[in-house]
């Protein structure tokens, strides 16, 4: 896995390639609800709430057996991601995942990829 340094906003991160990781990875295939369905849903509705779930991949824990398959190597040791970093092929699936079952237990809570819409009456 190759991973690359790059300065945005005056932090550091590592931004990693898992092209050859996600090549041999089997896909989890979860379905998203199209925007024109989840808009519908909304159209008697008159006050709107919405929350991008920032960083919302890094709030899931790996699986054990799949951590050590993200362990990168730097100046200072090797690291291993411990919670779902951005880039992995499954992420998205996962992360929507549960994002839908939390959003069927909310009454006028719908979900679009990473975003979360409350809708009022």
């Amino acid at each position: 896995m190759g991973d690359e340094w790059i300065f945005k906003n005056n932090k550091w991160r590592i931004v990693h390639d898992f092209r050859e990781l996600n090549k041999v990875t089997e896909r989890d295939i979860f379905p998203f609800t199209p925007a024109d369905q989840t808009l519908n849903l909304c159209k008697n509705s008159n006050f709107f709430s919405k929350f991008d779930m920032l960083m919302g991949y890094f709030q899931m824990e790996m699986e054990e057996k799949s951590i050590e398959l993200t362990a990168f190597t730097t100046h200072i040791g090797k690291f291993e991601y411990l919670k779902m970093p951005q880039g992995l092929v499954n992420a998205p699936s996962t992360f929507a995942r549960m994002m839908a079952d939390i959003v069927r237990k909310v009454k006028n809570l719908l979900q679009y990829f990473d975003d979360l819409l409350v809708k009022m009456t």
